[in-house]
């Protein structure tokens, strides 16, 4: 094999490599959510757990509150993946589900463009099963959505954000 043929090769390598280390540093760039009137930050599912993902805005007062009947943008800055599912699930203050697996819900969502989906926040059924008093108040219900992407057999996230809401 010639000195060029070789040079030729180990530069597609080097391509490629850099192309996949971009691809995935820019992971958490891929989609933009919000409303007509906010930004809903959102993390890599992985990083939800961590002390940078969903916990800094689990605070009430940094959760967004958003309203029932409000339409909820999801934006994919580059190609829309070929498959998407939405699941949504009630949570406590410290960002844990509050009920088993059975009471996550996966969502309908509508096709807004080439690159642009969107969900109407309904109210959460298991959200009536509170016991406590003030879970029905204005606001304190947390809902938590994941949203699960995959563009290619090889390249798959999901990403997570958290809102406020109303019980009904």
């Amino acid at each position: 094999m010639s000195k060029q043929k070789k040079t030729g090769i180990v530069i597609c390598i080097i391509a490629i490599v850099i192309a996949i280390i971009s691809m995935q540093s820019d992971a958490e760039q891929m989609l933009e959510i919000y409303t007509d009137s906010m930004q809903i930050p959102c993390v890599l599912e992985e990083q939800k757990d961590s002390k940078d993902g969903v916990q800094p805005y689990m605070e009430e007062e940094a959760l967004q509150y958003v309203e029932l009947g409000t339409v909820i943008n999801i934006k994919f800055k580059n190609a829309m993946p070929e498959n998407v599912q939405i699941s949504d699930m009630l949570l406590d203050e410290n960002g844990n589900e509050l009920y088993s697996e059975k009471e996550i819900r996966l969502l309908d969502f509508s096709i807004l463009s080439d690159n642009e989906i969107y969900i109407t926040l309904q109210s959460h059924p298991a959200s009536l099963l509170s016991s406590q008093l003030e879970s029905y108040q204005s606001g304190h219900t947390i809902r938590g959505f994941q949203i699960a992407c995959e563009w290619d057999e090889e390249y798959s996230n999901s990403y997570f954000f958290a809102i406020r809401t109303d019980a009904y």
